[in-house]
């Protein structure tokens, strides 16, 4: 009688496995870039795990899709970048290589504020409005910690419309993620606070959002709004620049080329520090943008005032 028993308790098991009871397979989720993953990452966890789109470490601005990029993205359900105007190399392809997927911008999620790009041009190169474009927004928005809790929040939406029997745990996990995200916003505000208002320089524009949360300033940055490359007149007015402040920071991206933070570190006495805005040099996944903003916190403040 108990095998029989146990028998029927082992069917009952089987057709609850198979039944409505189950939990459904994650949406296959692909995202953009590392530090846009990682927030997706978290989100997911004990779900599934999403698939990082650039995995290599290549810079955003310079990508060119693979074959094997191009089978993921015709798998996907869901589909997260930040914009069309950071990730160039999907605009007008995407919609193709992704059919059947949902496609989400970001950017465009509820809570996550943009700012514009800034020239940043040092004296003599320019007027302030040089090389921008109307509308011209700075596309970096991960770098702002409440962007990020808004973005974990809106993609946990969008799976939990997608994903019923897990939205629940996408939700937590969005909370979860704001909470810590909080915590460390407020450990890095106490950390850079003795740097508010210190001068410094940066290889581009890219690190707006953090300047904006934090109380940070550039003054200027090696390459002109555009991501181009600086000419002879900008490289002169920048050592001219950093003369004016001796031992100025310069804060430079891993793909920046070496020889602009070398000539003002040879020309003007500059200190160049190397920052991982994006995450190339990191280790993808969940933990990947806490640690981007603890280094990236650490950078400026041991740069910027000799702290920790």
């Amino acid at each position: 009688m108990f095998a029989h028993l146990r028998r029927l308790a082992l069917a009952a098991a089987l057709l609850a496995g198979w039944g409505g009871g189950a939990l459904a397979d994650a949406p296959f989720t692909v995202v953009s870039i590392r530090p846009l993953h990682s927030i997706v990452a978290a989100v997911m966890k004990g779900a599934g795990a999403p698939r990082l789109l650039i995995h290599d470490g290549s810079s955003v601005h310079h990508y060119a899709l693979r074959p094997s990029d191009a089978r993921a993205l015709a798998r996907a359900d869901l589909v997260v970048i930040v914009d069309y105007g950071l990730e160039h190399f999907l605009l007008g392809r995407l919609p193709a290589l992704a059919g059947k997927a949902r496609i989400v911008q970001a950017g465009e999620l509820d809570g996550v504020k943009l700012l514009g790009r800034r020239p940043l041009n040092p004296p003599g190169t320019g007027s302030p409005g040089a090389g921008m474009t109307d509308n011209a927004i700075n596309w970096h928005i991960w770098l702002d910690p409440d962007n990020a809790s808004a973005i974990a929040r809106g993609v946990a939406e969008i799976l939990a419309g997608m994903d019923a029997p897990h939205a629940a745990l996408y939700r937590g996990n969005a909370r979860a993620f704001s909470r810590r995200t909080g915590e460390l916003t407020k450990k890095q505000a106490a950390r850079l606070a003795p740097a508010r208002g210190k001068p410094f320089i940066v290889a581009h524009d890219a690190t707006r959002y953090f300047e904006a949360r934090f109380g940070l300033r550039a003054i200027a940055a090696i390459e002109p709004a555009g991501e181009g490359a600086p000419g002879t007149l900008r490289m002169l007015s920048l050592v001219t620049l950093a003369r004016k402040h001796p031992g100025i920071c310069v804060f430079v991206t891993p793909d920046a080329p070496a020889r602009w933070a070398s000539l003002l570190k040879r020309e003007a006495g500059a200190r160049p520090v190397v920052i991982d805005p994006a995450g190339m040099l990191l280790e993808p996944g969940e933990g990947l943008y806490p640690q981007l903003l603890e280094n990236l916190g650490k950078a400026f403040a041991r740069c910027l005032t000799g702290g920790k």
